[in-house]
């Protein structure tokens, strides 16, 4: 885990810089601010922002190291049903098409299943 940051840090910091790195260092909202005030907040989200990343890394370790990969595929396919889920109705962002629907109805149904089929593997 401790190895895998530092390369996440060398192969993206030059990405960041290409892709945003004029527009981000003369932006008014980035780095030229009129007040220091808006520069903590900026700065606080932006810390934030690393904290959760991070965490997220670390859970992620922690389920790969605890379980198995594809415990960590089956916590990702549930959390993008979730995150569509709440996000939908709190965004009002549209809808979901019919297609949509059916793909997270699969996507969740082959979660049940896998744990069906795991617990009566153990029970056995």
């Amino acid at each position: 885990m401790f190895h895998l940051q530092p390369i996440m840090i060398l192969t993206l910091t030059p990405l960041a810089v290409i892709v945003d790195g004029t527009a981000m260092s003369t932006s008014l909202k980035v780095l030229r601010y009129l007040q220091f005030v808006d520069f903590l907040k900026s700065a606080g989200m932006i810390l934030f922002a690393a904290l959760v990343a991070f965490c997220l890394e670390w859970s992620e370790f922690l389920v790969v190291r605890h379980t198995s990969g594809l415990a960590l595929a089956i916590s990702g396919v549930v959390k993008e049903v979730l995150t569509l889920s709440i996000a939908i109705p709190l965004l009002d962002e549209g809808s979901l098409s019919t297609v949509n629907v059916i793909g997270m109805v699969l996507c969740l149904s082959g979660v049940v299943l896998h744990v069906i089929i795991k617990v009566l593997r153990q029970t056995k």
